[in-house]
């Protein structure tokens, strides 16, 4: 393994890689080697540390940070390697170099390592998004609610028209899900709102690729079970009889999934049978799989680590929305990848829950519908997905 510390860390104008034990000066950061310093780089080192829930290394010492703080320095200011010297700087790659191997080259952590790098990566290709400057003035004015003119505000366009480029914070929550860490607010934009997003292109449209079914059809993957064309309408007809609506098959799957009692069912789908709900649970293996989630450490599919302190019954929820992140990061990475790979030119621009939002120029919008009947291959298993203008 390869390790660079950033020279936006360092305050001189080259990174110094670790390789075979030596240190070497680099204008440029190599493609496999994990980063320190750096938190925009695609193998970041600091934020998966933080996800393994290890200590993040450091090329200072708090003591020292402390120091310049009292000073009125932010550390990531401060020209380490001329207040430290280049010997002390050198020891301290070598102890965080051991650190990195140590939590980085287990062999149970390669999967999520490898996870965890293509979500980089399509987090690292998303370009700020144009916005209309007229649309969204005429919303903030009219937007009497503080909470989502602040929302609205975060979408302000630079003078080339574009919105800031959103960064999303990886390790904010306990399953993984995305939280916007600067950036426009997308997570919390009403869709009343979306109009302020315009197509850079003269005939494009912004479109939402989303995920149909996701966490049902995680969690009927992850127990090696096939996933039917729909669900719901497959666990009405066919698990129930034909006795109940889609939809309350949809409110039963969704009570199973996330520990909703029996009585909290009853009042969301007025079914007063129990034998419904508990069918559902044994066609999920609700059973079986908390069973398993007692077992050891609590980690989603992947490897990622989950909150140990998490109580039993709500334990297959944060599992399955936790795998269902990573697909979600994992799928979409490949699913531009087969874009680019047949020269169809789209923008990704931000990741929204289970849907991809990406801007299309008008000749390519027929040719990403087709893609998206093929549904978008992952770790585990082909998903649907559907294409709608956002």
């Amino acid at each position: 393994m390869h390790f660079c510390i950033s020279k936006d860390i360092l305050g001189i104008s080259a990174n110094i890689t670790l390789a075979n034990n030596e240190c070497i000066m680099t204008s440029k950061i190599p493609k496999d080697a994990w980063v320190t310093g750096d938190t925009n780089q695609v193998m970041c080192a600091e934020t998966l540390c933080k996800i393994y829930k290890e200590p993040v290394p450091k090329i200072y010492t708090e003591a020292e940070k402390k120091t310049f703080e009292v000073l009125g320095k932010d550390d990531l200011h401060v020209p380490w390697l001329h207040v430290l010297g280049l010997d002390v700087i050198k020891n301290r790659i070598t102890i965080i170099s051991r650190h990195l191997e140590a939590v980085l080259d287990r062999s149970d952590r390669q999967i999520y390592n490898n996870i965890y790098i293509d979500t980089r990566k399509l987090l690292c290709s998303l370009s700020p998004a144009l916005v209309c400057a007229k649309t969204l003035a005429s919303y903030i004015q009219n937007e009497e609610n503080s909470s989502l003119k602040t929302c609205l505000e975060t979408f302000k366009p630079t003078k080339d028209s574009k919105a800031g480029k959103i960064t999303y914070n990886q390790s904010g929550t306990s399953t993984g899900r995305l939280t916007v860490k600067s950036g426009p607010s997308i997570l919390t934009l009403p869709g009343k709102y979306r109009s302020i997003l315009k197509s850079r292109f003269s005939s494009g449209k912004i479109l939402s690729i989303d995920f149909k079914s996701l966490e049902p059809r995680v969690a009927l993957a992850v127990r090696s079970k096939d996933t039917p064309e729909d669900v719901y309408t497959h666990i009405a007809d066919n698990i129930l009889g034909g006795k109940i609506t889609r939809k309350v098959a949809k409110l039963a799957t969704i009570a199973a999934l996330y520990g909703i009692s029996f009585k909290k069912f009853k009042e969301m789908s007025g079914c007063n049978s129990r034998e419904i709900l508990d069918k559902v649970k044994e066609f999920f293996d609700i059973r079986e799989m908390t069973k398993s989630l007692l077992d050891g450490n609590f980690e989603n599919f992947w490897g990622r680590p989950l909150d140990n302190d998490t109580l039993p019954h709500v334990r297959i929820s944060h599992f399955i929305q936790s795998t269902s992140c990573d697909i979600v990061n994992v799928g979409f990475w490949s699913f531009l990848k087969k874009l680019s790979e047949k020269t169809i030119p789209v923008v990704p621009l931000f990741v929204l829950h289970d849907a991809l939002i990406i801007d299309v120029p008008g000749e390519s919008i027929e040719s990403v519908g087709k893609i998206c009947q093929a549904g978008i291959n992952t770790p585990l298993g082909n998903f649907p997905i559907t294409c709608e203008k956002f």
